[in-house]
């Protein structure tokens, strides 16, 4: 934004303040009067509480201006009908009709009626003085729970009639009422805060409101209730409490990083081993996560329970928030048109379940490309937290299904050490951890380890198998080593997996092994599992991403984070920096562009320590406050790690949310906007510089052009030249519906855009060359 120097005289900015303080929307308008029947008598007071002096509006000046176009405020427009007619907008027992002559609305004022103010209560045909009321419970900004029943209490008088009944509101929806001294109404409410009203009504129908008493309602707490040693070896335990679906957790120690989750439920009841003699369990309320990521790999050998015959292949995003899940799905290479696609379940990557969901297939879905949303119920949303589901795509030649995909939660963590080897536990002091990503078929990691016996001589994801037992080596960890082999040590990168890699990944029989030469099968092992309890964030550290000046190197960096309630776990790891790292931070509240103070010191968490080598990582946890937490999630922090050459920062990387969503139409265009049918919605998810994303788009007034990521600007700013072209992931070319998906590699420069609120996505058609619908990219 540029910034402008104004010099005002004291006089000249007086007068833009009166200037300011007589905007349109608080000024009586003399000619609306005149649009009344009988506006002559009530005049302007009839709209303000101030009469022709204007200012603030009545109740029926409210309903006067929802009737109006606010772009021509300062032109008479017609507005009385016999709706707003039919209304008893100031609550005295008359309609608007009623007190201005015209009871049917249709303009034509009854001669010799009585005209009062239809804004003005004590202005009535009767001359009724309107009933009080008074809420004497609960008290105002009291808190209760989902399973508390909420006693409304009131007073009411009248001083010149009597109270027939009190009515309750919640806002504008009616409770319910009582028609006897004390005036009482009980009643559940829903989660959130609700704003509770008493209306006192008399024995000639006027009425007044009490003011509001604003209540918060909350989850009852969770109170563990039972805890049982089973036969089996796990502990079994009960609660009460919270809304579900529900996530045992547990911890062999309290310093472990996270906490490791056991299979959702919608019972409160739940099950877990323990990896040792003692440990610590909690309960997770899933409900309380805004949204949980997803995405599914689609591919004719996923097929069960042998592989389809064809070529085809498909990514789907999807996002679970409440009870809604949204999903963008794109295939392609299909050997004939769809004739049904579903979400099957409960069932592995091996397994066949019937269908639990079934999409529409009309429109795009015969393209292959399906956008949309469907409500899904408890036990629904159970198989999707669990890894239990899988999206079908049938065809004529393939009826039983031709491409099939699990979907599988994107947040994966594993927790390393000793006590996790198989066939033998191995006493050590060594941990480790791991925070992955899966984006369809691409699996972004950061692992750490330190403490190990002897330096590390080699590292391996293994698979299949489950955490009782071996297998080989499926994806060799050393390619993406940090630096050199140590005691401590780091590893990060992206991995496409093949189909078999895939299956076992989601289905969690694969482990990731730290061998050396004291432990040649292994000194620390942890087995990947998904982790539905934490939001994802990202972070690519360069010397592109310093301000106030950037840095020109050829150090890097990158971060997993898992946001937990208000815990933030995190693996990060640097790279040939100019020398030992002097210092590590995540800095805020700043935004891309802008620098901040220091809100977590890294160096208490350094793998290893800081100031001994170019290369380095740090990893482990820490409580925020509800400050620090904001700003997390709002993208407004950073990781910097400094020098002894650049004290200031060498390399830094935005804190990414990772799930992002936009949706495209023609009214989000600019600078002018384009009236056309076409729309589109999408999902993208960054993990490290990987963007994948799917965005599907329909109705367009011709096959599509181009398609690009702009920015920085926001809603109301056109950036060009694009930042990067999206034509790579199109399918091959454009229609008139279509999608874009894939994973394109984004610099920091894209990703600063992104998190920062200014990145949009354009699709471009020959009738709209500069873009016919536009989205700009939100968390």
């Amino acid at each position: 934004m540029k910034r402008h120097s104004l010099s005002y005289s004291f006089r000249s900015l007086l007068v833009v303040t009166i200037a300011l303080g007589s905007a349109f929307p608080i000024m009586a308008r003399n000619f609306r009067p005149a649009l009344l029947p009988n506006g002559a008598v009530v005049s302007c007071a009839a709209c303000h509480l101030n009469g022709a002096g204007g200012g603030s509006r009545n109740a029926f000046g409210l309903e006067v201006e929802a009737r109006l176009n606010p772009a021509t405020l300062g032109s008479p427009q017609a507005f009385w009908n016999s709706a707003l007619a039919a209304l008893d907008s100031d609550g005295d027992g008359f309609t608007n009709g009623e007190e201005l002559g015209d009871p049917d609305g249709d303009g034509k004022a009854t001669p010799g009626a009585k005209v009062t103010n239809p804004g003005d209560p004590a202005s009535n045909p009767i001359n009724n003085k309107m009933p009080t009321a008074r809420i004497t419970a609960p008290a105002n900004l009291a808190h209760f729970t989902t399973e508390d029943s909420i006693s409304i209490e009131a007073t009411a008088a009248d001083t010149d009639g009597t109270v027939r009944r009190v009515e309750f509101y919640d806002g504008t929806t009616k409770l319910g009422e009582s028609g006897t001294a004390p005036f009482t109404f009980s009643t559940p409410l829903g989660l959130g805060v609700h704003s509770l009203v008493a209306r006192a009504i008399d024995d000639r129908n006027g009425s007044g409101k009490s003011t509001v008493a604003s209540i918060t309602v909350d989850l009852p707490p969770i109170v563990m209730s039972g805890l049982t040693h089973l036969a089996t070896g796990e502990w079994e335990m009960a609660w009460t409490g919270g809304q579900g679906p529900f996530v045992l957790q547990r911890q062999s120690a309290l310093g472990d990083l996270v906490w490791q989750n056991s299979p959702a439920t919608v019972n409160r009841a739940g099950s877990a081993q323990l990896q040792s003699d003692s440990g610590f369990f909690r309960v997770f309320d899933v409900s309380q996560i805004p949204s949980i990521a997803f995405s599914t790999y689609l591919n004719s050998n996923l097929e069960h329970p042998a592989p389809s015959v064809g070529e085809g292949s498909g990514l789907g995003l999807l996002r679970l928030e409440g009870n809604l899940l949204f999903y963008e799905i794109r295939v392609s290479g299909l050997s004939g048109p769809v004739i049904a696609a579903h979400i099957h379940g409960p069932a592995s990557p091996s397994e066949d379940a019937s269908p639990m969901i079934a999409f529409d297939i009309s429109g795009p879905g015969t393209n292959g490309v399906l956008s949309g949303f469907v409500t899904v119920t408890p036990e629904q949303t159970v198989a999707l937290l669990n890894g239990q589901t899988y999206v079908n795509f049938h065809t004529r030649d393939n009826a039983g299904g031709e491409i099939r995909g699990q979907i599988a939660p994107v947040m994966m963590l594993a927790q390393l050490n000793g006590a996790s080897q198989r066939p033998d536990p191995v006493e050590t002091s060594a941990k480790g951890s791991a925070s992955l990503m899966l984006v369809g078929n691409k699996l972004s990691f950061n692992v750490s380890y330190t403490g190990l016996s002897a330096p590390a001589t080699a590292a391996h994801i293994h698979g299949p198998s489950d955490a009782s037992n071996t297998a080989g080596v499926m994806i060799d960890l050393v390619d993406f080593k940090v630096g050199d082999l140590g005691t401590s040590g780091a590893f990060a990168g992206t991995v496409t997996l093949t189909i078999p890699q895939l299956v076992a990944l989601v289905e969690g029989k694969t482990y990731i092994n730290i061998h050396n030469v004291n432990h040649p099968s292994g000194e620390i092992r942890g087995q990947l599992l998904s982790h539905i309890t934490a939001v994802p964030l990202t972070a690519v550290l360069s010397g592109l991403g310093e301000r106030p000046t950037q840095i020109t190197n050829n150090a890097t960096g990158s971060a997993i984070l898992l946001l937990e309630g208000n815990t933030l776990s995190f693996d990060t790891s640097y790279a040939a920096l100019s020398g030992p790292a002097s210092a590590g931070h995540i800095h805020g509240t700043a935004s891309s562009s802008q620098s901040a103070n220091v809100l977590i010191d890294l160096a208490p968490y350094a793998v290893g320590s800081l100031g001994i080598t170019p290369n380095g990582a740090a990893s482990g946890s820490v409580v925020l406050t509800a400050a620090q937490r904001t700003a997390i999630v709002t993208g407004k922090t950073y990781i910097n790690f400094h020098t002894e050459a650049n004290p200031k920062g060498e390399i830094r990387g935005q804190i990414v949310p990772s799930v992002m969503k936009l949706s495209l139409s023609g009214t989000n265009e600019r600078p002018s906007q384009i009236v056309t049918p076409a729309s589109g919605s999408g999902t993208l998810i960054l993990a490290h510089d990987q963007l994948g994303m799917v965005i599907t788009y329909r109705d367009l007034s011709g096959d599509g052009t181009a398609a690009h990521i702009h920015g920085p600007a926001n809603v109301s700013q056109v950036a060009n030249p694009p930042l990067l072209g999206l034509e790579g992931i199109n399918g091959g070319s454009f229609g008139t519906q279509g999608a874009l998906s894939g994973t394109v590699v984004v610099t920091p420069g894209i990703i600063g855009a992104l998190v920062d609120g200014l990145s949009y996505i354009n699709i471009h058609t020959p009738l709209h060359s500069a873009g016919e619908i536009r989205g700009q990219v939100v968390r």
